[in-house]
């Protein structure tokens, strides 16, 4: 199993995708689980009482939707997540939203369309050197992002937001002019 120090994984229901990044270079983007040491996950990490935990309400408050971690569905993920993080071995797991990280970092198009991947894709590569010559889809767009806001938390960039439960963003009013990620 290969090991990196960095990745992003977005977890899905049939398929995870796994993204890793050494310094601001994707080494791997795929399905196989690699070993990690410090992961952002695409997937709730923690159950709330209710349909919304403290943290999904602030990212609500900034305007930004999100599904109830009480749906079927994001349950699943939730359970699938936490199988995923102790296969990979990741010492640190953080939960992410990709979509709140793309809003917020400038570049929040819709993923549905091959449009929108494309705006996405150009967008994400000011951020990190992909030498991808090919579209990439929803997953993987959603994994880079995920292994980006975890190497900008590493360099002080990003914050967690919630108390009860926590999700990593990149810290407002960021640019991608001024960012050099977390070289491990």
């Amino acid at each position: 199993m290969h090991e990196f120090g960095l990745c992003g994984v977005d977890v899905g229901l049939r398929r995870s995708v796994i993204a890793a990044l050494e310094g601001n270079r994707l080494v791997y983007l795929g399905e196989e689980a690699v070993r990690c040491v410090v992961c952002g996950v695409d997937a709730p990490l923690t159950r709330g009482r209710g349909p919304f935990r403290d943290c999904d309400r602030r990212i609500l408050r900034m305007g930004i939707g999100l599904y109830p971690v009480n749906m079927d569905f994001m349950m699943k993920l939730h359970s699938n997540a936490l199988s995923l993080l102790q296969k990979m071995g990741c010492a640190y797991g953080f939960e992410v939203y990709p979509y709140a990280v793309r809003r917020l970092l400038g570049f929040g198009h819709r993923k549905r369309t091959a449009e929108g991947r494309r705006k996405i894709e150009e967008a994400l590569r000011r951020f990190v050197d992909m030498d991808l010559r090919r579209n990439m889809d929803p997953d993987e767009l959603d994994a880079i992002t995920s292994a980006l806001v975890v190497g900008m938390f590493l360099e002080g960039r990003a914050r967690f937001v919630g108390d009860e439960c926590r999700i990593l963003l990149p810290v407002s009013g960021y640019s991608a002019g001024c960012y050099k990620i977390f070289r491990p």
